[in-house]
């Protein structure tokens, strides 16, 4: 078969490639509505309080040995919320030109004719279908503190496998700068993520030893700038692990499980992620289009003359090292928490997965060209396949649009809050209380039970005041049963003798349970011996209790939980941190809510 006619389809490849940006087009329109959220104001109050490097260096020694993404994060809270609008589109501009690049050098290392148009479009069909499998893009792409250590680590791989191409393109030529350019690179994005260090370690330790068993004139000089990406790896991964701050925040977390058990936990997540991944029909038919682009690249897109060599054994490495890539991002979670990768980290095995399905389709296709030479009909319906392809990544923006009034929606109440706080802060309050918000991403808000939560200590450092919130949206069928015998309940619950009442009781109503705040000079033990006795009373039972000072960064903070039935009550003893609060105590009631002493589950049930 001859080659598909290069002129006609540079002329497809220029049609086809706006059907495949429409999509990204259209997570850079949604990510225009981003703002704050969760973690966001964690990294900006320390920023703004201890500056760049000292605040990623707080978080380095008291929560996180991710020291690339402590940096990043402290960059954009030191600007503030006014750079979140322009973040998504500016990673994805950035994923979207390191990713053609790179297979613009790879291409020309095999195809030295290969049109830049062909990488571009490819680059585009990449991160279209890779954010089309990732199960919660709004997590992975719009909301900063989850894209900052997800994203920035697979654009620096997208850089490195461009020094590797050009590498095996110009030879030994100034291979020392490329050497040390290539291990600076994998160090960096190798602190992004525990969970791509392990990924990026595992896959150049296996590049090193398939290249130097390849008998080629760069074998020696590919793998070297493997091996320096290696090393700048492993190093990566040593100031990830050895990071203080892993043993705080693991405080929720069981102990670490054995190997046998990690093992089962690590399938748990890798089964999981491919039914997430595959768990829509779309996306059953978007995996299906790229293998088709794909065997058509290898197979009819490019010059015979240029037909890589695929032997038997290729085709079954590259599948069999893509399941271990893909098992291996289950590991580090599995043994730090002894859980599953949450769904925005999925965004890294699901970009694995496509690189792996291009590239073992790709050489599938350059095997099949000595097949297929004698026929025609192969390259007319890839064509129309791929046409169909294009038309579903259209459907597939539009129907990723619908989310923009909900995103929009969102933006225009979080503005609102800001009014209402900066108004508040400026009239020298020391307490705003405003309607709660609910975003689309299933990231957690400012709650109804103050001071709990981490979140709401990181909102008052970050604005400088407390931010209360009622509650308007229980999904609650009884709502206001629980409403009503929480009420009762606390109305039998009497304080301990000193106890007066603080100013936080006449102004805050959560409108889900009840909470209450005293001021008292008796000690942690006291206070809880107290409520024990009283709850005891009412047939309530002690659940647990727990220090704050690490997990939630409270000096000399107690939490005590109480439950009776779904109702929970929470003993908050505020320890060091109450001239800052107002108060020494408080007791809020609630039913069906978590606590904490679970992570993300609710305690009482």
């Amino acid at each position: 078969m001859s080659s598909f006619s290069q002129p006609r389809f540079s002329r497809l490849t220029l049609l086809l490639i706006p059907f495949f940006l429409f999509p990204l087009l259209v997570h850079i329109y949604l990510g225009t509505y981003s703002r704050f959220m969760a973690d966001d104001f964690c990294s900006a109050a320390t920023a703004q309080s201890l500056g760049i490097f000292r605040g990623a260096a707080f978080w380095y020694f008291n929560w996180s040995g991710r020291f690339s993404a402590n940096v990043l994060d402290a960059i954009c809270g030191y600007l503030g919320p006014k750079a979140s609008p322009y973040s998504t589109g500016v990673v994805v501009a950035l994923w979207f030109a390191a990713l053609a690049f790179a297979i613009q050098r790879l291409l020309r290392v095999f195809h030295r004719d290969a049109s830049i148009w062909l990488s571009v479009l490819t680059a585009a069909i990449l991160l279209f279908v890779t954010l089309e499998l990732t199960p919660n893009v709004g997590q992975s792409l719009y909301w900063g503190q989850g894209m900052r250590s997800l994203v920035p680590p697979l654009i620096l791989a997208a850089i490195f496998i461009s020094i590797l191409g050009t590498v095996s393109l110009r030879g030994a030529r100034r291979l020392g700068w490329f050497l040390g350019l290539g291990l600076l690179l994998t160090f960096i994005a190798g602190g992004f993520s525990e969970t791509y260090v392990a990924v990026q370690t595992i896959a150049l330790a296996m590049a090193v030893v398939i290249r130097f068993l390849k008998q080629d004139r760069n074998r020696y000089t590919g793998s070297a700038l493997l091996l320096a990406g290696l090393v700048g790896s492993v190093l990566a991964m040593i100031v990830v692990i050895s990071a203080p701050g892993n043993a705080i925040r693991r405080t929720p977390f069981p102990k670490s499980p054995a190997p046998p058990d990690i093992a089962k936990i690590s399938v748990v997540g890798f089964v999981s992620f491919f039914d997430k991944a595959f768990g829509s029909g779309i996306n059953l038919v978007v995996v299906a289009g790229l293998v088709v682009f794909a065997f058509s690249l290898g197979a009819f897109l490019l010059k015979d003359s240029t037909r890589v060599p695929v032997s038997r054994i290729t085709l079954l490495v590259v599948p069999l090292a893509g399941v271990v890539l893909l098992f291996a991002c289950h590991i580090p979670i599995a043994y730090g928490a002894s859980l599953n990768l949450p769904d925005r980290t999925l965004i890294i095995p699901a970009h694995v997965l496509v690189m792996v399905l291009c590239a073992w389709f790709y050489l599938i296709g350059q095997k099949a060209q000595q097949y297929l030479r004698t026929q025609s009909w192969p390259a007319v319906v890839g064509i129309a396949l791929i046409l169909v392809f294009a038309g579903v990544s259209v459907y597939a923006g539009a129907r990723r649009a619908e989310f923009g009034s909900a995103l929009q929606n969102y933006a225009k109440a979080w503005q609102q809050r800001e009014q209402l706080i900066a108004t508040a802060r400026s009239k020298g309050e020391q307490y705003v209380q405003v309607p709660r918000l609910y975003n689309v991403m299933a990231l957690d808000e400012v709650e109804p039970d103050p001071k709990i939560l981490w979140l709401t200590k990181c909102v008052q450092d970050y604005y400088g005041i407390a931010v209360l919130t009622n509650y308007d949206g229980a999904p609650d069928p009884n709502a206001d049963l629980h409403q009503r015998q929480t009420e009762l309940a606390a109305e039998l619950i009497k304080p301990p003798a000193g106890a007066s009442p603080a100013y936080l009781n006449s102004i805050y109503r959560p409108g889900r349970g009840v909470a209450q705040f005293y001021t008292t000079n008796a000690n942690y033990e006291q206070v809880k011996s107290h409520y024990q006795s009283e709850l005891a009373r009412e047939g309530w039972k002690l659940f647990g209790e727990r220090k704050l000072e690490t997990f939630q960064r409270y000096n000399g903070a107690m939490h005590a939980l109480f439950c009776k039935d779904h109702f929970a009550a929470n003993l908050f003893f505020t320890g060091e941190e109450a001239p800052r609060f107002g108060y020494n105590y408080s007791l809020a009631i609630n039913w069906g809510l978590s606590s904490g002493f679970v992570w993300g589950v609710e305690d009482c049930k």
